[in-house]
């Protein structure tokens, strides 16, 4: 490449100096022939006058015409050399305005690409942390919806274990003591019910958050020991009231009580919440129950397109690697060959 440089750098002054030169020749010429042509009328006019025509205008005039056309060379020649030197100074100065534009666009480049790179890393970053942050909180969804939901069957538990004492205190003919019994339990029927309801919306949120993250996140699933049938429950509870009002005394109590209100949100009075409790109940569980089929299908078509997924990528893995060998096959077959 410097070679090449250098010849072009010789190649351009040559040719402007002899272009310069050839400029200067005319030129030179003409204001030397012009020169001579004066010299030569004055000289015949002088030679006129004095009877004088020899050979001394004419060897004037011969000298004027060397004397102006080495001039002209000359100074063309320089002046060729001098335009050719301008010229490779701008081509010069071009090339390294050019060079300085390319290096600044590769510079300007390299701080794009490493602006996007660092974008894409600080995005990926924090689209991790993001998933992290949304997968924490479902489990706590979750792992608080468990509790909750133990707590609950607890509540049916100890209902179901007041609703026998209260079958004793009928018997017995302890009005007071069977009233509170059956209050109890209408209560912890209807705080169940409310409990229900409360997992119900946390699992359809949480089914909702996980359809939005790309890796797989677990069921919402509910443990799966036996629990206490609480619609069994609320049947015994409706049952025995029936037969309490069916007694005179017993009914005597209850219409006292019946405009008690109860300690739970969404239900009013005692005998409201008797009347009312079955058909919410099996709302709410079937609700819940749909709500946490629908989980888990939802889980299995997850887990299956990831099986799927994975499968395709073996397949693919598999296909590369008896392509590879089948070209070092060939290779060794041309080799042998």
């Amino acid at each position: 490449m410097p070679l090449l440089s250098s010849r072009s750098v010789f190649l351009t002054y040559l040719r402007g100096g002899i272009g310069g030169a050839s400029i200067g020749f005319i030129y030179g010429f003409i204001v030397a022939w012009g020169a001579a042509m004066l010299l030569a009328i004055i000289s015949w006019t002088l030679g006129l006058n004095t009877g004088n025509t020899g050979d001394t205008g004419k060897d004037a005039v011969e000298a004027i015409l060397k004397v102006g056309v080495l001039g002209g060379v000359s100074i063309g020649f320089l002046y060729g050399l001098r335009q050719a030197y301008r010229e490779e100074t701008a081509k010069r100065e071009e090339a390294a305005e050019k060079e300085r534009q390319a290096r600044q666009k590769e510079m300007e480049e390299q701080k794009q690409a490493a602006w996007k790179a660092k974008l894409e890393l600080e995005l990926a970053r924090k689209n991790k942390e993001e998933i992290e942050r949304q997968e924490k909180n479902l489990a706590s969804m979750l792992a608080v919806s468990k509790e909750r939901y133990l707590w609950a069957q607890r509540l049916v538990t100890e209902a179901e274990k007041q609703l026998g004492y209260s079958d004793v205190d009928f018997k017995e003919r302890a009005f007071a003591p069977y009233w509170d019994r059956i209050e109890f339990v209408a209560t912890s029927l209807a705080k169940y019910r409310n409990e229900i309801d409360s997992i119900k919306q946390t699992a359809i949120n949480y089914n909702n958050q996980a359809s939005k993250i790309a890796s797989g996140v677990p069921a919402f699933v509910l443990p799966s020991q036996t629990q206490p049938d609480a619609e069994a429950i609320v049947q015994r509870l409706q049952s025995s009231v029936r037969k309490a009002q069916t007694d005179f005394q017993f009914a005597s109590i209850f219409e006292q009580r019946r405009t008690n209100k109860l300690l739970a949100d969404g239900f009013g009075t005692l005998a409201e919440t008797i009347n009312t409790i079955g058909q919410t109940m099996k709302s709410s569980l079937s609700g819940l129950s749909h709500t946490l089929q629908a989980s888990l299908d939802e889980y299995s078509r997850v887990s299956q397109s990831q099986h799927e997924e994975q499968l395709a990528q073996q397949a693919k893995l598999k296909s590369a690697i008896i392509d590879g060998l089948d070209r070092q096959e060939r290779k060794l077959e041309d080799i042998a060959t």
